[in-house]
């Protein structure tokens, strides 16, 4: 079994995982998309082995390591924003419900 086979399994196994966990809801609708896409395409470049050199070529690239390497750092930077618009959301939403436990007590207070 070659590394090509061994990359395929491994792939498919991850899009198992997050088919399972993204039918638990442990996981988000966007990661699932972003995620399986990724697998999507890494699997079309381990079928066709020339397509990465090709791709690159065709970028200007110079090395297909460069490209792979630009690709995972915009990944992670897509990654980090949409954590942080994720924890941005939350934080207004923790806010909001404060304000209500502080209303909620409040008129407790003055029922008593």
């Amino acid at each position: 079994m070659n590394y090509h086979s061994i990359l395929i399994v491994f792939f498919v196994l991850f899009t198992l995982v997050t088919i399972i966990d993204f039918r638990k809801r442990s996981i988000s609708g966007e990661f699932f998309l972003a995620s399986n896409l990724l697998t999507v395409i890494a699997i079309i470049f381990l079928v066709n082995e020339g397509l990465l050199s090709n791709v690159t070529n065709a970028l200007g690239v110079t090395l297909p390591s460069n490209l792979i390497l630009f690709c995972i750092s915009t990944l992670g930077l897509l990654l980090s924003y949409s954590i942080n618009k994720e924890l941005r959301f939350l934080r207004e939403r923790i806010v909001v419900l404060a304000q209500e436990v502080a209303l909620i007590k409040g008129e407790l207070k003055d029922g008593d």
